[in-house]
């Protein structure tokens, strides 16, 4: 047998953001938004996909994940990206993720807060009441 190194996965860590092109913007015309999909472990732009003026980053993220390989992958975004479709997305994907909501969405954050408080509450009734 070799002393061959064990070479983990390129890449586990896939994070989703929208940004807007800088001088891209015309007068009045709105500049070219763009979702991008980055993976840090190799500083590499996966894929991107433009944002249509008539939809929202979103959307686009949905694209953007059924054209990258999310299996085994941990998928990270900002508050954005806080929607049901795309968490299923990723998790039928054989992905996970991890999506941050921030102070500017105060009922998101309630919402969650909420949510931890309850798990919190039926674990510390189970524990009182467990025979």
């Amino acid at each position: 047998m070799g002393d061959r190194p064990v070479r983990p996965h390129a890449f586990e860590h896939i994070a989703i953001d929208g940004k807007t092109l800088r001088g891209s913007r015309h007068g009045d015309v709105p500049g070219h938004h763009l979702v991008a999909a980055y993976a840090p472990a190799v500083q590499a732009v996966l894929a991107q996909v433009r944002v249509d003026a008539k939809t929202n980053e979103h959307k686009a993220a949905l694209e953007l994940l059924g054209i990258l390989p999310v299996r085994g992958k941990v998928v990270t975004g900002d508050a954005m990206f806080c929607q049901r479709d795309l968490a299923t997305q990723v998790i039928d994907s054989g992905g996970d993720y991890v999506l941050v909501a921030k102070d500017n969405q105060p009922a998101l954050v309630a919402d969650i807060r909420a949510g931890f408080a309850f798990a919190t509450a039926a674990r510390s009734i189970a524990a009182a009441t467990s025979p």
